[in-house]
């Protein structure tokens, strides 16, 4: 398990923007961003360093296969899609 991003945003909305078509205004992540998600801000446009490192996976493991992204939204008011 990597930890992306827990808890970041605030009361703002969105990582990268759902109503571009074109899925170009994004939220990536990569130990060589330039800034950390928790130093980001919604909607998080752009190439940030998660919370947990990628270097987890030098343990010689196989990375290839099926992987699952779980996303929660711990926020009692928050709905979303």
């Amino acid at each position: 398990t990597i930890e992306l991003s827990t808890d970041n945003g605030g009361g703002a909305d969105n990582y990268g923007d759902p109503t571009d078509i074109t899925c170009s205004n994004y939220t990536a992540f990569s130990m060589n961003g330039c800034e950390s998600i928790t130093e980001g801000e919604a909607p998080f446009i752009g190439t940030y360093i998660p919370e947990g490192s990628f270097d987890n996976f030098h343990d010689g493991s196989d990375p290839n296969g099926t992987w699952i992204l779980q996303v929660c939204d711990d926020a009692s008011s928050d709905v979303g899609k």
